[in-house]
């Protein structure tokens, strides 16, 4: 369950000034701080009377603090480094692994670091829903090349590590399109601004706005931090029957290694050969990655996922 409460819901009632340099905003910040605690306080004592308890996140984000009284069935499940804060918020998460059941981690570069801590890890991907996630019809008549993005405007800082790459084959390929999909515009990437066709992201039209594109692209940064994503771009891409392009490393390398789903590059300079290279064949893309459905359905989709997790369950709540 989401929390009810934070300190962002300050800025509701007084929305200008940040919270550090406003008397009167700091006030509600506290307050709704202190209804936090109370009201998680209240959802962990009521987890007591359930059969299990399945937790996402440290219970107050960011600091340790009633993690020792959820001992019943404790289920923990963990699909982003957010264990590389470090410090006392760490204390939380570890105990939260420790006293887990099972830990159900999106990843094995996750996983390694929980099993530092228990012994009952298990790697459980992020599930994708193929039954809306479908391939799209072929398209027969259309001229355009849709190199496609979809995902939040904070991931937009990636596709910056890329624009130079994009620029060069969106210039020399007047049919090429980059179509983004987001919460908003991506005014970063000032230079590409006039090949970009943006959609504003949604959730009911995701399925839709990825079947629109030729080839989908995933480019991240090789950090720690990066290694601990779960690769659902890919995911979601692949489940559209489109291939993908992405930087080669993390969960992104692991799943390429799974079939033919798309071309992986370890490095910058390889992204122009890739782009120019998914161009060229782009009469044959379903040919040459015919992998990108099968391997989901067989290995990512909810009924997959769903039923590992209903086997930790049973096995933890028996008796």
């Amino acid at each position: 369950m989401p929390r009810k409460y934070s300190s962002e819901l300050a800025g509701r009632f007084i929305p200008r000034g940040r919270i550090r340099t406003n008397p009167v905003k700091l006030i509600f910040a506290i307050g709704f701080e202190a209804l936090n605690v109370g009201n998680t306080l209240s959802r962990v004592i009521e987890s007591h009377h359930y059969n299990g308890s399945w937790v996402s996140r440290e219970l107050l984000v960011g600091y340790p603090s009633f993690e020792g009284m959820l001992k019943k069935n404790l289920f923990y499940d963990i699909d982003d480094a957010v264990f590389l804060h470090g410090g006392v918020r760490n204390r939380g998460i570890i105990e939260l692994i420790r006293n887990a059941k099972f830990v159900f981690a999106g990843n094995s570069y996750l996983a390694d670091y929980c099993s530092q801590f228990s012994k009952n890890v298990l790697i459980i991907p992020t599930a994708v829903d193929v039954n809306r996630f479908t391939p799209r019809l072929r398209f027969t008549d259309r001229k355009s090349f849709v190199v496609g993005w979809s995902g939040t405007s904070t991931s937009f800082k990636y596709l910056l590590t890329i624009k130079d790459e994009l620029r060069i084959f969106l210039t020399a390929h007047r049919e090429a399109i980059f179509k983004v999909c987001a919460d908003r515009f991506p005014s970063e990437l000032e230079d590409l601004s006039k090949y970009i066709s943006y959609e504003k992201w949604s959730s009911d039209l995701e399925s839709d706005q990825i079947q629109q594109f030729d080839v989908g692209i995933m480019p991240l940064e090789n950090s720690e931090w990066v290694k601990g994503k779960c690769a659902y771009k890919m995911l979601l891409y692949a489940s559209c029957g489109i291939p993908t392009i992405s930087s080669n490393f993390g969960m992104n390398k692991e799943l390429l290694a799974t079939g033919k789903l798309g071309i992986g590059c370890d490095s910058v300079g390889q992204w122009s050969e890739a782009l120019n290279f998914m161009f060229q064949n782009r009469d044959r893309l379903a040919e040459m990655y015919p992998d990108c459905r099968d391997i989901i359905a067989e290995g990512y989709s909810l009924d997959v996922v769903s039923s590992r997790l209903a086997t930790a369950f049973k096995y933890a709540c028996r008796g």
